[in-house]
């Protein structure tokens, strides 16, 4: 008897669904990055454009939707606000907040759109692009001191950020730079953009570079036979730890080739290390390893 009750709640279960209206989604929300659809004004309609042309949701502030949930129960407007959190990520809670002093000037926030769109973007396939690009004004970070502190500076003037799905950059008097200027400045954003995903690269070709440092990343200089050059080992130079050469770590090992590739020409890099097979061959694996994530630097 308790099997057949069982069978007969089950299926007047399925009845009644299946007589009922069209079931829907609870707590579908609405893309906040996106510009809605009706909007005409013009940096709206910029804002589409760099979108169907970069596949990056283009972000003047950092508010992402203010939205009227109703009343409390003194009569008071009760919103709900999302923002862009620099801090946030998957596993950390920060106690380190970001603040922004936002771009007025349509002019501005046009040569900002079209600086990134134009110089930074292009080394950057869909795959490989940020998320969201916030380009403000001026950025700085704020720290709690400790679990019930106020918030004092930690960082007055922030050039850029790399967050978990926006990047934000501190675009003030980009119009006032010399072009040699804003060639650095966009090198160091993409550098650091490639470097927030570099060394989670998993693959055949990361495991060949890898290779040639033979598990010495981080080794003390002294640890090595006596007269060693690292620049055998794919090394392109040692790094000081306390007062004693030491092997770069994978990471920085990974940003000193990043660099090279960014700053110097092949025939330069040829030129300089033709000597150094295992520099060569880890100068050429880290361009491929990069084409494989979607991004083209040459």
């Amino acid at each position: 008897m308790k099997h057949f009750t069982i069978i007969f709640i089950i299926s007047c279960w399925i009845w009644s669904c299946s007589e009922s209206e069209e079931l829907t989604p609870s707590g579908k929300q609405d893309n906040c990055f996106e510009v809605s659809a009706d909007a005409t004004d013009p940096e709206s309609i910029y804002r589409k454009a760099f979108f169907e042309n970069t596949g990056v949701y283009l972000l003047y502030n950092d508010t992402l939707r203010h939205e009227l949930l109703g009343e409390d129960r003194y009569g008071n407007q009760v919103f709900f606000t999302e923002t862009i959190d620099l801090s946030w990520t998957l596993n950390d809670i920060s106690s380190i907040k970001y603040l922004f002093a936002y771009l007025e000037a349509w002019e501005e926030k046009q040569i900002a759109g079209d600086f990134v769109q134009d110089v930074i973007l292009t080394c950057f396939s869909s795959q490989a692009s940020p998320y969201s690009i916030l380009l403000v004004d001026s950025i700085s970070s704020w720290e709690k001191n400790g679990d019930y502190g106020d918030y004092h500076v930690k960082e007055a003037d922030i050039r850029f950020y790399i967050g978990t799905r926006c990047t934000a950059l501190a675009m003030h008097h980009l119009s006032e730079m010399t072009e040699n200027e804003k060639t650095i400045l966009a090198k160091q954003v993409i550098s650091n953009i490639i470097m927030s995903s570099l060394p989670n690269y998993q693959g055949n070709l990361m495991k060949t570079y890898d290779s040639y440092a033979n598990n010495r990343y981080g080794n003390y200089l002294f640890y090595l036979p006596a007269g060693t050059d690292v620049r055998d080992l794919g090394f392109l130079h040692t790094l000081v730890s306390y007062g004693s050469e030491i092997c770069p770590t994978k990471t920085q090992d990974l940003e000193m080739y990043l660099e090279l590739i960014l700053t110097q020409t092949t025939e330069e890099v040829k030129n300089t290390y033709k000597n150094f097979p295992a520099i060569m061959a880890k100068y050429n694996l880290l361009q491929e390893i990069l084409k494989d994530m979607g991004i083209n630097l040459k």
